[in-house]
């Protein structure tokens, strides 16, 4: 519901991944959920090219540079590059989880 008011305030356009990581306090798992619930429940009446924008922002959320912005917050500048390489395939992983256990995949 959050975000769906917040695009028929700010348009679907402005919709970002990192939006839907704040709506779902950083948590990526519950950005797919809302995101996938929204694609599901679009609104009355339905929101124009809102799921369209939706897959956008799930391609954003699967980016090695949300990857590394998400591991940058969370470790220092040190981490070697191989070190946040692995981390994105990680990232990558739960993303993909996070799909097939809200059955969109």
């Amino acid at each position: 519901l959050s975000l769906i008011i917040l695009v028929r305030c700010a348009g679907v356009a402005a919709l970002s991944a990192g939006h839907v990581l704040t709506l779902a306090n950083g948590d990526l798992a519950t950005a797919v959920a809302i995101s996938i619930a929204a694609m599901r429940q679009s609104g009355v009446p339905p929101v124009a090219q809102l799921q369209v924008r939706l897959w956008h922002v799930l391609y954003e959320l699967s980016t090695p540079q949300l990857a590394a912005e998400l591991s940058f917050a969370a470790n220092s500048n040190e981490t070697p590059m191989e070190e946040r390489l692995d981390q994105h395939c990680l990232h990558a992983h739960r993303l993909t989880l996070c799909l097939v256990q809200f059955g969109f995949l």
